[in-house]
């Protein structure tokens, strides 16, 4: 099923207009300017009129920009708003398309030929610092040699248990070869360094490497509110070193950091929240402690019996508990919650390795799914990390200096280092018993012959990369981290080639940046241009009166890759769920996680679009109730929104857009007995009026409905 989202209205055209023009644009030196400018032009150009229009026109450039420009300097207001969305959209289309535009830039054609390259340099990278390592540092040396030295003596033992068990008629057994003292021992940077690349994540080997250190940790936990966190932790019972690592992921210890939502201090308490606790100053850093800790306390106690209790109590914290509830005791499906879990996980795991106290006691690894936070969800418990701090000078441990990058140090790289020997050493080495000969004692009448068995131990890592794959992707640009690293770039590329090479091949990974096999799974999406538009409708009491609103054909999702096409083409299915699940939780669930949903679920059929057993899946996977109707159950669905819920429709070929279907959701019912609707492919559309008899004369003819009524 062909899902199109094309529409004639007039911003259609704009925002196409814009995305050409920044395919036009072709140089990586216009668009830094263009970034640097856009961040002026936008708040120039809130403020409309002819300054506006200079600012938007100087930010653009060209012949765009000029045509921006003098539509700004109009009197007409509905060209000053619309000359401001084509500046807003051409920014972002350059940012979530950033990657590609540089690494086109440094000559990549295509994506396949960036991970061909730069998979090379980034094992050099790696081995390169193993050598350095194991150069400078004779104690973290010995100790390595002395793991894999322990572990090739234990062979020997298996060696004589398997002579014992299986070789009672032979006189004797010989270990002829002995890879490690041949092979590996001297070829161990090699040895390692295809291990990691093969296996670790981008970020844990941008860490090793030396800039940014462990997904940008410095596994500093120490502050001068140390003698707070320890009476919080008596107090409380909850582990010192968690309210540590949670601060630290908060605020970085900054107890006048306020979030945009209005979170405070060091734990990031909301106003609410805070006086629940009983706190009375959220800014006093000994209160805001306090309160963090038991607030985190009742969390873990509320989800003390589920084996990833820690997990979802993070979750909880970040989110509110509702939200993990709602999630079926998960971690919530948005963007930021389960970045905040690993990265609080991430600071313990950390800081136990650096004084070799294990894994810090953690239970459960988690789901990896996300949810939206606590103002989004209606909690009032909970706190809010997702917006920019105020007066938190270096919080997010990117660092500082001309790029943005600082190299960190060999100790943390030599933690990992030791970390991964000490786990895998087990299968760096095998044996394997190679044959048998006869040896000859002795002479004349006392020559006497001996049956040998003949064994062997082997490296069993592979010594070179494995062959490079096809059909990769660049990954778009939707995490904040990548925003500033693309940003940073793009300040770069502004000064020429060079400088962005050596950062994109050096201190950066290729796994971060595309999609496909050996791509990294732990990049969390959703803080840069993805929050869904409220768009508030005038129907009758008991609707939801306002929805959350994704259009596929809009950046950032419009180029994301779904099945064999992408989410503009073909994704009107997950952006429908994407509006009613996040309009329905008050969770961030975006078009790319009910895409990647119906992907991994098999609800995707090639050829054709969504399946239609989708809808109800997605709903369900989300904590929602669905029922599927038939069209001619019309009356029942408009009493389901005027219940609160909302429905799914799937509509025939020709109908209300020009393709052969189209997912669209009705979101309420005026008091004239309209419905309002949700067109993931429209504005337009989606600030028409219809009828019930006309939504039924769209609605296919199936035979299992075509309708899903969904509700809390």
């Amino acid at each position: 099923m062909s899902e199109d989202w094309r529409d004639n209205g007039p911003l259609d055209k704009a925002a196409e207009m814009a995305a050409r023009g920044a395919r036009a644009a072709g140089q990586a030196e216009r668009i830094a300017q263009a970034v640097q400018s856009a961040h002026g032009a936008m708040a120039a150009a809130s403020a409309g009129g002819a300054a506006g229009g200079m600012a938007v026109g100087s930010a653009l450039a060209g012949p765009l920009g000029a045509a921006v420009g003098a539509l700004v300097t109009s009197k007409t207001f509905w060209k000053v708003v619309l000359s401001i969305l084509l500046s807003v959209l051409l920014f972002v289309f350059v940012i979530v398309n950033g990657v590609g535009i540089i690494l086109a830039y440094l000559g990549f054609g295509d994506a396949d030929g960036y991970v061909a390259q730069a998979r090379e340099a980034e094992y050099r990278n790696i081995k390169n610092q193993i050598d350095t390592l194991l150069a400078e540092d004779s104690q973290l040396a010995e100790e390595i040699y002395g793991l894999i030295g322990g572990e090739r003596d234990s062979l020997y033992g298996k060696i004589g248990e398997d002579f014992d068990e299986n070789w009672e008629d032979y006189d004797g057994y010989e270990v002829e070869t002995d890879e490690y003292e041949s092979v590996l021992k001297p070829k161990l940077s090699r040895y390692l360094a295809v291990l990691i690349e093969e296996e670790w994540s981008g970020s844990r080997i941008v860490g090793f490497n030396g800039y940014g250190s462990y997904g940008g940790m410095d596994g500093n936990l120490t502050s001068v509110y140390d003698e707070y966190f320890a009476l919080a932790a008596a107090t409380y019972q909850v582990p010192e070193a968690l309210l540590k690592a949670m601060a630290k992921v908060e605020s970085d210890f900054n107890p006048n950091a306020v979030s945009g939502a209005g979170a405070v201090g060091i734990m990031q308490l909301m106003p609410a929240t805070a006086r629940n606790l009983g706190v009375t100053d959220p800014y006093d850093p000994k209160q805001n402690i306090m309160g963090g800790a038991k607030y985190i306390q009742e969390m873990l106690r509320t989800f003390s019996a589920y084996p990833n209790g820690l997990d979802l109590a993070l979750a909880a914290y970040n989110a509110g508990p509702g939200a993990v509830k709602r999630a079926g005791y998960r971690i919530p499906q948005n963007g930021e919650t389960p970045a905040y879990v690993e990265k609080v996980k991430g600071y313990l795991i950390f800081t136990d390795m650096v004084q070799g106290n294990g894994n810090g006691g953690l239970e459960g690894e988690g789901s990896g799914e996300a949810d939206g936070n606590g103002e989004n969800s209606g909690e009032t418990g909970g706190v809010e990390t997702g917006g920019e701090i105020q007066g938190a000078e270096s919080g997010n441990g990117d660092g500082t200096g001309e790029s943005g990058i600082v190299s960190g140090s060999l100790e943390v790289s030599g933690v990992l280092l030791k970390s991964l020997v000490e786990e895998r050493a087990s299968e760096f080495l095998g044996w394997t018993q190679t044959g048998t000969h006869t040896e000859t004692e002795g002479s004349g009448d006392d020559e006497v012959e001996r049956e040998i068995v003949d064994y062997a131990i082997v490296v069993l890592l592979e010594p070179e990369l494995s062959e490079v794959k096809t059909g990769y992707e660049y990954r778009m640009v939707t995490d904040q981290t990548s925003f500033n690293y693309v940003l940073t770039l793009f300040q770069i590329a502004s000064q020429g080639a060079e400088g962005v090479q050596d950062l994109v091949l050096r201190a950066a990974s290729w796994k971060n940046f595309v999609l496909g096999e050996g791509a990294s799974e732990d990049i969390y999406t959703g803080t840069i241009s993805t929050e869904g538009d409220r768009i508030a409708y005038d129907t009758v009491a008991g609707c939801v009166g306002e929805a959350v609103y994704y259009n596929q054909g809009e950046e950032p999702w419009a180029s994301l890759p779904y099945g064999g096409s992408n989410i503009r083409s073909s994704g009107c299915g997950p952006t429908a769920l994407a509006i009613v699940i996040s309009t329905l939780t008050g969770e961030r669930v975006t078009p790319e996680m009910t895409g990647r949903f119906a992907i991994s679920g098999g609800y995707y059929v090639k050829g054709k679009g969504t399946s239609h057993a989708f809808p109800a899946a997605a709903a369900a996977h989300w904590g929602l109730s669905v029922e599927r109707m038939k069209r001619e159950r019309m009356n029942e669905v408009v009493k389901g929104l005027k219940n609160g819920k909302m429905a799914v429709v799937i509509c025939a070929e020709n109908t209300i857009s020009g393709s052969s279907g189209h997912y669209i959701v009705l979101t309420g019912v005026t008091e004239n007995g309209y419905l309002t609707i949700a067109d993931p492919g429209s504005r337009t559309r989606t600030g028409n009026l219809y009828s019930p008899a006309t939504i039924q004369s769209y609605a296919r003819d199936l035979a299992d409905g075509s309708i899903w009524l969904i509700g809390k």
